[in-house]
């Protein structure tokens, strides 16, 4: 990383347009399509936790779904709030758990690739409603599939009664989403270094750096292409897996692992997508 960052104060020197252009672009895509689509969303999460439902999730499903994956019971909350704010806000809540002994590092590898969603405003308004069901299908056939042993059950108690804090939640939310404009700016630069004159190379090579490049670039030469569009969305691009790695600092990550399960989520989708 420090060797990228390096790289990029001397590209600034030697071609200020196309850093400046990268970086204008970034922020044109996030005031436009993930501000509005994941703030909200951030602050909602953060009102759901303030209540006292956490307990009775933990009760009324957390059992199930330590069955059904193998993951302990609390892996349950990380899943809700994937689903509510998607990757990398629901990491934060996950490290959390682990800090508190609620869940340990085989959980926390475990739920990486089955609660690799994004934001759903975000990912229906790039692409629509049928690729975001099909991920979301093709994601939990996968976490059966690869589910494991079980791991120990932990009997703690958790105390979810946290009081609503709107400055706190305001500060929180624009902390994360100043950290996606960086990671965007950088990853969007790097894909712009590379000129590439195919459009379908240029889509898939922008997402394997950027989600929201990837998507970006596709709208703009293959809008509506559902197979490019599940490709993106079933990796997230490396800048997901900084941002993911930032937040799990001190875990192991086990990526060899994540990438051979979202490889598998691609190859359902496409399967999905051909016979609907």
């Amino acid at each position: 990383m420090k060797i990228l960052i390096l790289f990029l104060i001397g590209l600034f020197f030697y071609n200020k347009d196309l850093v400046s252009m990268s970086i204008l672009e970034s922020i044109n895509i996030w005031y436009k399509n993930l501000f509005p689509s994941i703030f909200p969303v951030l602050i909602l999460c953060d009102l759901i936790v303030s209540f006292n439902v956490f307990e009775f999730l933990i009760k009324s499903g957390g059992n199930i779904f330590q069955k059904l994956f193998k993951i302990n019971k609390y892996g349950l909350l990380v899943f809700i709030v994937s689903l509510l704010c998607g990757t990398p806000s629901n990491m934060s809540l996950a490290y959390n758990l682990y800090k508190k002994n609620l869940l340990n590092e085989d959980d926390i590898n475990k739920l990486i690739p089955l609660c690799l969603f994004f934001n759903p405003i975000f990912v229906i308004n790039f692409t629509n409603i049928k690729v975001y069901a099909i991920l979301f299908i093709s994601t939990i056939i996968t976490g059966l599939l690869f589910r494991g042993k079980n791991n120990n059950i932990i009997e703690i108690e958790l105390n979810s009664n946290n009081e609503f804090d709107l400055n706190k939640s305001i500060e929180k939310g624009i902390h994360i989403l100043l950290n996606i404009l960086g990671t965007i700016s950088i990853f969007m630069l790097l894909s712009n270094i590379i000129i590439i004159k195919k459009p379908i190379v240029s889509c898939i090579l922008g997402g394997f750096f950027e989600l929201t490049t990837g998507l970006y670039k596709t709208n703009i030469f293959f809008k509506g292409n559902n197979y490019l569009y599940l490709l993106i969305l079933s990796f997230g691009g490396i800048s997901i897996f900084t941002q993911i790695k930032g937040i799990l600092k001190d875990i192991r990550i086990n990526y060899y692992h994540i990438v051979i399960q979202r490889l598998v989520v691609f190859i359902i989708s496409v399967l999905i997508c051909i016979l609907t």
